[in-house]
């Protein structure tokens, strides 16, 4: 028995150590910090860095939180912010519900004023800084609602493409379809005498993977020209559906770039 208490004991301490909680003063932290980075560096640094900035940001305030865990607090004070705005835009306020009607109608049982107001100063902040780019096309390269602390915002010369540029990202993006069932077929079929030529096939097919993803991570796919400025103000449902178009066109791209370099390997040792 003693043993087995042990056991729970270490465990709810595991548990403990991966998803610790947080407390009112925790969370103004964060956001604080996240208003602190958007503002001082919104497009110098990478998303990575963003967060990692913010997580070392709020340990050295004895906030003591992974860069994971920092996001995804972020994540879940956003949702409840946009409920809750949501809400006042009917003209009802959420001040003046009792915790019962707020329950009932699916908003936070108890989201702190001050909290919401600082949610509020990034997000606001966030839009005039996009508002205030007129060559600028707003992306959301993460799921992360509104683009905060991702990449949202990238400079272009024009807000269209240019027919030719435009076909040529159409194939890219049709090229994933098609690469899922040729594979590195070019690779299997050399002969030993053709050593080099497939290295530089594969080469090719590597580089080409490798454009497309960044151009999903800067958000130059021709289907995502149309989310403008007016996608941020009409709520998050558009941007998040774009970033899971994003994540699941990545995935694609780094399945293909897995199978390529399993199948060069297998070619390399049968020469």
């Amino acid at each position: 028995m003693p043993p087995k208490k042990k056991e729970e004991s270490a465990s709810r301490r595991t548990r403990s150590q991966v998803a610790p909680g947080w407390t009112l003063t925790d969370s103004l932290t964060l956001v604080n910090e996240i208003a602190a980075v958007e503002a001082e560096c919104l497009d110098a640094l990478s998303y990575y860095q963003k967060w990692k900035i913010i997580s070392d940001n709020c340990a050295a305030l004895e906030v003591n939180r992974t860069l994971d865990q920092c996001r995804r607090k972020w994540d879940s004070l956003f949702a409840e912010y946009d409920r809750i705005k949501r809400w006042e835009g009917g003209g009802d306020a959420y001040w003046g519900l009792a915790r019962e009607r707020r329950r009932a109608v699916g908003l936070p049982e108890d989201f702190d004023r001050d909290l919401f107001n600082a949610v509020d100063v990034v997000v606001k902040a966030q839009v005039e800084r996009a508002s205030s780019r007129p060559d600028a096309v707003l992306e959301d390269a993460d799921a992360d609602p509104l683009g905060v602390i991702s990449p949202p915002v990238f400079k272009k010369q024009s807000h269209q493409l240019t027919p030719q540029k435009r076909q040529v990202e159409v194939k890219k993006e049709k090229k994933i379809a098609d690469d899922r069932q040729t594979g590195s077929a070019d690779v299997m079929a050399t002969q030993p005498g053709e050593k080099d030529g497939s290295v530089e096939v594969t080469a090719s097919q590597l580089r080409e993977k490798a454009e497309l993803i960044q151009a999903i991570l800067e958000g130059k796919l021709a289907e995502n020209k149309d989310y403008t400025l007016g996608d941020l103000k009409q709520g998050p449902s558009s941007r998040i559906n774009l970033a899971r178009r994003q994540g699941d066109k990545l995935i694609d791209c780094f399945g293909l770039i897995a199978s390529t370099l399993d199948q060069l390997c297998k070619a390399t040792h049968t020469q």
